[in-house]
């Protein structure tokens, strides 16, 4: 029998024994310096595995890995504070993110530059000395936010384009997480016109060294956010729809020579691809007036909109030491030479290109104590289904001055007799001149009590009734209270030949508005005299 006693088995030195214990104090300053613990981990020769299981099996490792962890995130933090203003702060914000992806997302990002811009003196203003004078009231209506939309028309050098690329800058600098898309219809045209502009903008405001622009993609970035404005055509829609922002979203879009667009449905589609998101949203828009009254840019400036503000400005609210004295020469020269062409490129003015019927249409807001003085209003009614709809349409005639005050309509589709009775139930009191044509619906109308009769109508009626309105001194139009026939009288043109001549007559289409205006001073243009 073996009694000697049985030698006690030394186990081997584990990883953490010979490993880590002897090195915490240099994995700690590791951890200070920044280096993610897996990659110590790395550097010690240990698996992802193994790191992990001593970091739950020994308090001393886990102590010390939370301990300098929270002072290294710190010690980042108040740097990333430090290099966010010079837009060197994508390194560390890389490191804090993966540590902490939930904490620190581009949110995080976004309120901290928030933060350093409010820690500023004050928030960046575009310099008095650049403004011009006619564009200060909309500048601090821009700044204030009172508008969601604004249309800036007027002719040659009347600083339209200098004022939006110094505005834009001041917006997205005092509105961390904002990107602006500037378009033009064409792709071709951006670089040596709204892109050059923007940058002459920067350094007139001093602030050039702030930005940085590539031409590859076409945009300027603000370098402490890295806010963008970016540029493109509209004629390329995927690429306006490929744009997205790496945080934020686009706040501010600008269409720059709006009346060149396709018309209102290509900038809704633009709109509605590019601004997404958001509580802060503008939208800009910028154009020379065409010279016809029924161009669609000008049509859609003339119509009143729910905040929507436009501005005309032309280059005699310009400081002539901006212009230079050969433009100003030149404007003169113009004016001299052809006034019609100079009110319509230097002011701005639609003169019109001799299409139009109505030269006298006068858009205006038409109050309620205007109306109620009114001592004898005019109504007219016009027959429809669909697509043509019925239109009433109420009116004053001031024949002192030979004015029309177009103040009232209601508009339907696909309705019978009944279904219009209820429509127009308010103006069942007064007299309403029809369209002779539904004589079964004047009908229904009168068995309803309503004061309907029909209008006169015989060989040259439309052209005697179409000429006495042109032939008034104004026609004034709230187009507010009546869209339908703002819109009719404002683009009712003359038809022309194939070489672009007006063809003498007038046009049967898109003139229901305008002939219920007609029936119903029928009253008052067949007496002689007027």
């Amino acid at each position: 029998m073996n009694d000697k006693p049985k030698k006690k088995r030394v186990g081997k030195p584990s990883a953490y024994d010979t490993v880590i214990q002897p090195n915490l104090e240099l994995i700690k300053h590791k951890i200070r310096e920044g280096v993610h613990e897996l990659k110590i981990a790395e550097l010690l020769g240990i698996s992802s595995t193994t790191h992990y299981k001593y970091k739950a099996e020994k308090t001393e490792y886990a102590e010390a890995l939370k301990e300098n962890r929270e002072q290294a995130l710190a010690r980042w933090e108040s740097q990333l504070e430090k290099n966010i203003r010079n837009g060197k702060e994508a390194s560390l914000f890389v490191a804090l993110k993966a540590y902490h992806p939930e904490k620190y997302d581009d949110k995080y990002r976004e309120r901290l530059a928030y933060q350093q811009l409010l820690k500023e003196d004050k928030p960046f203003e575009v310099p008095a000395r650049l403004m011009g004078k006619s564009f200060v009231d909309i500048y601090r209506d821009i700044r204030q936010g009172l508008h969601r939309e604004y249309v800036l028309k007027g002719g040659r050098l009347s600083l339209k384009s200098t004022t939006l690329s110094e505005i834009i800058p001041e917006l997205i600098m005092n509105n961390p997480g904002t990107h602006c898309l500037v378009v033009r219809p064409y792709e071709n045209t951006l670089r040596d016109s709204v892109y050059s502009q923007f940058l002459w903008a920067l350094s007139e405001m001093g602030i050039a060294d702030k930005w940085n622009a590539t031409t590859s993609p076409m945009q300027i970035v603000y370098i402490p956010t890295g806010q963008t404005i970016y540029f493109r055509g509209a004629d390329d829609p995927s690429k306006i729809r490929s744009i997205k922002p790496k945080f934020g979203h686009i706040a501010y879009l600008w269409f720059e020579e709006l009346d060149q667009f396709r018309g209102e449905e290509q900038i809704r589609d633009v709109t509605q691809s590019a601004m997404r998101g958001g509580e802060i949203g503008m939208v800009f828009k910028s154009f020379n007036p065409p010279r016809s009254r029924a161009n669609w840019a000008n049509k859609y400036a003339m119509t009143p909109k729910a905040n929507m503000l436009v501005h005309h400005s032309s280059y005699k609210e310009a400081p002539p030491q901006w212009l230079g004295q050969f433009a100003l020469e030149e404007a003169e020269s113009l004016r001299q030479i052809n006034e019609k062409a100079w009110l319509h490129e230097y002011m701005g003015e639609v003169i019109g290109d001799g299409g139009n019927v109505f030269e006298n249409i006068i858009p205006r807001d038409i109050t309620d104590e205007e109306i109620a003085k009114f001592d004898t209003n005019y109504y007219g009614q016009d027959w429809g289904y669909y697509p043509d709809p019925n239109i009433l349409v109420g009116m004053y005639y001031d024949s002192s001055k030979r004015d029309l005050y177009v103040f009232e309509e209601e508009v339907g589709w696909k309705m019978g007799s009944e279904e219009w009775e209820m429509h127009i139930r308010r103006f069942k009191d007064e007299i309403i001149t029809a369209d002779p044509a539904e004589k079964k619906s004047i009908a229904d109308l009168r068995t309803f009590g309503y004061m309907m009769y029909e209008a006169i109508k015989g060989p040259g009626s439309v052209h005697e009734g179409l000429k006495w309105l042109a032939s008034l001194s104004h026609i004034y139009i709230d187009a507010k209270r009546c869209p339908t026939s703002f819109k009719e009288f404002i683009g009712y043109e003359y038809d022309r030949d194939k070489d672009g001549n007006v063809i003498t007559g007038y046009p049967d289409k898109d003139n229901h508005s305008i002939d219920a205006v007609r029936y119903a001073m029928e009253r008052v243009w067949r007496r002689r005299g007027q």
